[in-house]
């Protein structure tokens, strides 16, 4: 009755596979069914068309374009599309595929062999051919935000490096990883309606990536470029393009950093200057004559001097101590931030414009440490302290190390971008100070190397190569830390002597006997209580009972909840009874039926009995 319906779907599903066979496409369970669009503009008077293929799962590679490859190479070599890396780093075969705009080498085969893949060329662009689309348009946008480094002064490329931060450079991810492979910009609702006005989700993070990067000086230029009302306004955050991204970047949030510097919520930070910068803009300002070349040849290889075993020591604890400060004050700093981070909008935007302020007054509850104690807070832990370290001196290096600093930061931002003159001077200001600290460096380089002075007045970082050196320098010398404690007469000190002994054989052998000890005590813990839980068990097991023992002593049965009376109760003579008793027995009877005791609940000695566990 029912091998008949079978037997005719095996014969049909047979004729099937034989036909296509005979056909020429593939056989085997694992069949996929590609409809890719079709164009051929040589054609007069051909239309666009979805053509299926057939590929074998089995004889293919995972991705999409090893599925189209493969249908190019073995069945259409009219086929035509865009490839080159097969990893997804050229974004040459972008297209869309099964509605979605992603890269077809690292786009997977959907293994679902009862459906077909559709595999369409990018949306709302003009097509060459087939999965082909016209990218001019999209190149040209690209050209017109400029995107390499412009600079105010003449460089010449491949002479000169151009320095930055590590946090300067941090911002440039998540926007130079871009590969211009169009999937965002085409699945933009707003890009297919103004394409020729609005320049899309790629075109402005690549935009925004050259105008955040701290080396370019012509930020202005480029935003006056895009202050019109299609550029950049166009966008109504719909997030298809960071939905779609295959490189999983955030175009979005690229303009809406665009929007704020356009409406002037935002500004470009400001290059923090850095000794490797003043070395740049120092030599390039004048060629290198003798004098200077004598400064930095005397910097690399002036000799130490020769330093006892105590000034050793006490140099890595002034270095200690500085990195503790340094922490202590990022710490503090990162708490008030997340507290301002989970306030209301309007009160941290606020606090936003008055963070310098804010650290100020942060620095200045540290410090307020010295005046109490004479030493910081990291000068306490690695028991130092600054020599005649009295009230004034504390106030005047405060003035210097976190008062100076914040002046120049809030001066620099009062000057107006349309006043250049102004920021020209601060800059030779701050080479030429650059110049005096690097001659007082020389000066009293025998004596132990110090940053800068200009490190601290303008918030110069100590990772740079012109500190590298100093530091070095102080390392290997010892002495001041800083030129502000130079001046300052802040020589450091141990607050109590220290004791300092070579290790020899003894304290090696003692500190091995310790180790050996605590691993001991660690060892022996755990198989002192293993034993105690052994010795518990073998003690309880006197209170187990086998054979005839488990009978009741008063009905005779196997005891049911077997109870007896606590042995450390025994009655008035010292003997207590052994015998057990079902739980009901015990409860309803005052004396042992096979030994005479009392086990009336009215006795003082009486405990309520336990349950006897086998």
């Amino acid at each position: 009755m029912f091998r008949l319906p079978v037997a005719l779907c095996r014969a049909s599903e047979a004729g099937f596979l034989a036909a296509r066979a005979a056909s020429g496409a593939p056989t085997g369970s694992r069949v996929k069914t590609f409809e890719i669009y079709r164009f051929d503009p040589e054609k007069p008077g051909a239309k666009p068309e979805m053509q299926k293929y057939d590929v074998d799962l089995d004889k293919c590679g995972p991705m999409i374009l090893d599925a189209l490859i493969k249908i190019k190479n073995e069945d259409d070599p009219t086929l035509t599309f865009r490839r080159s890396c097969r990893e997804g780093i050229c974004g040459s075969c972008a297209m869309n595929i099964g509605g979605a705009n992603t890269l077809a080498c690292i786009c997977k085969i959907d293994t679902n062999t009862t459906k077909s893949t559709k595999i369409y060329p990018l949306p709302h662009m003009f097509v060459v051919k087939d999965l082909v689309p016209d990218m001019n348009l999209f190149y040209a946008q690209y050209a017109s935000v400029q995107p390499w480094i412009q600079k105010d002064t003449e460089i010449n490329l491949g002479e000169k490096q151009l320095y930055q931060t590590v946090e300067e450079r941090e911002k440039l991810d998540g926007l130079y990883e871009c590969i211009l492979c169009a999937c965002c910009s085409t699945s933009c609702p707003s890009y297919w309606w103004n394409a020729d006005k609005y320049l899309g989700p790629a075109v402005l993070m690549q935009a925004y990536r050259w105008i955040i990067d701290s080396r370019d000086d012509k930020a202005a230029e480029r935003l006056a470029r895009m202050k019109d009302s299609f550029s950049a306004f166009k966008c109504h955050t719909i997030l298809n393009c960071t939905k779609t991204c295959p490189k999983h970047l955030n175009p979005a949030k690229a303009i809406g950093e665009i929007k704020k510097l356009l409406t002037g919520h935002a500004t470009k930070p400001v290059p923090a200057p850095t000794p490797a910068g003043f070395i740049v803009r120092f030599f390039s300002a004048r060629r290198p004559n003798k004098t200077t070349g004598v400064v930095l040849a005397c910097l690399l290889v002036a000799s130490p001097a020769k330093l006892s075993a105590a000034v050793m020591a006490l140099r890595v604890a002034q270095i200690d101590a500085r990195i503790l400060d340094s922490e202590l004050e990022e710490l503090v700093s990162g708490a008030v931030d997340q507290l301002i981070a989970a306030m209301p909008v309007t009160v941290a935007l606020f606090l936003e414009r008055i963070r310098p302020e804010i650290r100020l007054v942060v620095r200045g509850i540290l410090w307020s440490h010295r005046l109490l104690k004479g030493r910081s807070l990291g000068q306490e832990f690695l028991n130092l302290q600054y020599s005649h370290y009295e009230p004034r001196r504390v106030l005047l290096h405060f003035f210097v190390e976190a008062i100076l600093p914040y002046a120049s930061y809030r001066l620099s931002d009062l000057v107006p971008d349309r006043h250049n003159r102004l920021r020209v001077l601060f800059s030779r200001l701050e080479t030429w100070s650059s110049v005096i600290s690097l001659l007082i460096h020389f000066y009293f380089l025998r004596n132990g190397g110090f940053s800068s002075l200009v490190e601290r007045l303008l918030g110069l970082r100590s990772n740079s190569v012109i500190s590298l050196l100093i530091h070095f320098y102080f390392l290997r010398n010892g002495g001041f830390l800083s030129l502000v404690e130079r001046l300052l007469g802040l020589r450091s000190k141990y607050a109590t002597p220290p004791t300092l002994g070579l290790v020899n054989f003894d304290s090696l052998n003692r500190e091995l006997l310790w180790h050996s000890f605590r691993d001991v005590i660690v060892l022996a813990l755990p198989l002192l209580r293993m034993a105690r839980h052994v010795w518990r068990r073998k003690v309880a097991s006197v209170d187990s009972l086998s054979g005839d023992e488990w009978q009741c002593a008063r009905c005779g049965q196997t005891a049911t909840i077997p109870t007896r009376r606590n042995p450390a109760a025994p009655d008035e003579e010292g003997v207590f009874c052994t015998h057990v008793f079902c739980y009901y027995c015990y409860t309803s009877e005052i004396r042992c039926e096979r030994c005479g005791k009392s086990l009336d609940e009215r006795s003082p000695h009486f405990v309520t009995g336990k349950a006897i566990r086998p």
